[in-house]
């Protein structure tokens, strides 16, 4: 089996996206049991997006329960009134928060109001998880209209990086470490020819020495190419934009001296892949 094919295919991204048949998670699963290099490549894309996600997690806005009450209360003012006084005696809170206790029998009509109470409190509960995916997290920021824009920024951020990871037109390439300098680490290349740009996420990459910097090549018609620096802030997940390049046979990251060199120093060799 030719893995690399399959695993520039795209379909363990689309599965660490829960964006899959259940065809394709069976055959996943089931070649990631047989195959160690599918499993390792699958571990690597999980770690990725819980990471993304992690990354750009934010608290609801703190108004966002005064929202959700004046609309209960403008649309649904019995439902709102019931809320925020309570109704008797027909519901009696215990010490156990999520434990309600029915001390009267209540009518239908009212079971379902204190339903309806329940949901809405839940719901507001649950708008403090951070969101699994990005699709369900666009879906809960159109919902509440939320027009914060460092929120937008971030969400901005994530769509564009998972819509490079998943895009069909850009080569998926994984550098693996130099078994005799570094053999722990990993950088993942993405590369679409057609438009000659290049994304780099240093997946397992060290921090770099003081005074260095790790720097990105391209090896075309047999002679290296500088194509950019990576920044020393980045991070695992990090998603860096690259020098264009239009064609190359293989890419490796060297470290060194900050600002970079003209040519690669050969014994600085961290990842390298060929193509």
């Amino acid at each position: 089996m030719n893995f690399q094919e399959y695993i520039n295919s795209g379909i363990i991204e689309r599965y660490a996206l829960d964006n899959v048949s259940p065809q394709e998670r069976q055959e996943i699963e089931c070649m990631s049991h047989i195959y160690p290099e599918i499993k390792h490549e699958l571990m690597i894309q999980q770690k990725i997006i819980e990471q993304l996600v992690m990354t750009y997690q934010v608290a609801p806005p703190v108004e966002l329960k005064s929202k959700i009450l004046v609309a209960v209360k403008n649309n649904l003012p019995e439902l709102s009134q019931d809320i925020t006084q309570g109704n008797g005696d027909s519901i009696v809170e215990t010490t156990k928060t999520n434990v309600i206790k029915m001390t009267s029998p209540a009518p239908t009509q009212g079971f379902y109001k204190y339903l309806a109470a329940a949901s809405i409190a839940f719901c507001i509960g649950l708008g403090g998880m951070y969101l699994k995916n990005n699709y369900e997290y666009k879906e809960q920021l159109s919902a509440l209209n939320i027009s914060n824009s460092g929120l937008e920024e971030q969400m901005n951020s994530i769509s564009q990086k998972l819509a490079i990871i998943e895009n069909p037109n850009f080569q998926k390439i994984t550098l693996p470490g130099i078994k005799d300098k570094s053999p722990e680490s990993v950088a993942t290349v993405y590369w679409n020819k057609g438009e000659s740009t290049v994304y780099l996420t240093p997946n397992s990459l060290p921090k770099p020495s003081s005074g260095k910097q790790f720097q990105l090549w391209a090896i075309k018609d047999g002679a290296p190419v500088d194509i950019g620096m990576l920044p020393n802030n980045f991070d695992s997940t990090s998603l860096i934009k690259m020098t264009n390049i239009d064609d190359a046979q293989a890419f490796a990251i060297t470290m060194e001296k900050e600002g970079g060199v003209p040519s690669p120093t050969m014994s600085e060799m961290y990842v390298m892949a060929a193509l």
